[in-house]
């Protein structure tokens, strides 16, 4: 007590406080952390396993036009026990980012964003960088074909090379036919050494050696897939069965369905297709989480 006296007479003495009010101590607001843990960790992913079905979900096409959407997505795909997250880096028709520098800008901005909530948060980042329909002119597409898309694919490749390999399944090209197939192993080459995904055909018969896992996208709900490839919700058929329409948001119903259908298959995972929706859809990812639990 001696000694706490003296302490306060010293205090006192120095003009440090005064005897007349008690000290004020000004406690700075504490933030309310929104993600807990801090840029540049990487937490590993779940294995892709042929009986372990893991959910997987993506806007794939409107991915990079908001950050902050792309973003709730990733989080509420955590939460929810869905641990892939799917886009096309290409996407397509008034969301292509060729010709567009905006559109590049977002993608820029997106595309580092989705592999640090992606890192930060244990999932898988599915990427199909190109897709074999561009120039088709189908679903609003502008009719340029991948052909014509030199630069924008090297600028693609660049960024995604950038920013490494980790917690990334690389798809090189979706539904790869006739001239494209050289492109396609353009990209293939340059991710040498990464996790490849095959999609040959949409549907393929056989896996290639650089691939992993094949990448296999069924006509309807009901169709009898392989129990060993990645099953993906990519045909116009099956897009509008288990969404309000090609652009529309999706139905949690058929997706839970769907999901806990091909979880009792087995298959090493099952995706949501989410094709031209740019808006968060929580119910249909919090579906495709309870239906591989």
């Amino acid at each position: 007590m001696k000694k706490y006296l003296s302490l306060l007479c010293v205090l006192a003495l120095c003009g440090c406080i005064t005897t007349d009010d008690p000290p004020v101590i000004d406690i700075p607001d504490i933030p309310v952390a929104t993600n807990t843990i801090p840029d540049g960790v990487v937490e590993a992913p779940p294995a892709l396993k042929q009986g372990e079905t893991l959910a997987g979900y993506g806007r794939v096409n409107a991915w990079a036009v908001d950050k902050s959407t792309l973003v709730e997505d990733i989080r509420a795909c955590a939460a929810n026990g869905v641990a892939i997250y799917h886009i096309e880096f290409l996407s397509c028709s008034r969301y292509s980012p060729y010709g567009n520098e905006e559109a590049k800008r977002k993608t820029e901005e997106c595309y580092e964003a989705a592999i640090t909530e992606c890192r930060k948060n244990g999932m898988w980042l599915f990427v199909s960088f190109a897709n074999s329909n561009t120039g088709s002119g189908k679903y609003g597409d502008k009719g340029v074909p991948l052909s014509r898309m030199g630069e924008l694919i090297d600028w693609g490749i660049d960024l995604i090379q950038k920013h490494g390999k980790e917690n990334v399944i690389m798809q090189p090209m979706g539904e790869t036919s006739g001239s494209n197939g050289s492109i396609e192993d353009k990209i293939r080459r340059a991710f040498d050494g990464w996790y490849l995904v095959n999609n040959r055909g949409s549907r393929p018969n056989s896996k290639p050696s650089w691939a992993k896992w094949n990448a296999w996208h069924p006509w309807k709900t009901s169709d009898n897939v392989p129990e060993d490839q990645i099953i993906v919700s990519d045909t116009g058929m099956i897009i509008q069965e288990l969404c309000y329409g090609l652009e529309g948001k999706g139905k949690p119903d058929g997706a839970r369905t769907w999901a806990k259908k091909l979880k009792d298959k087995g298959v090493p995972a099952v995706v949501f297709y989410h094709f031209k929706y740019a808006e968060h859809d929580p119910d249909t990812i919090r579906a495709m989480g309870e239906g591989v639990k």
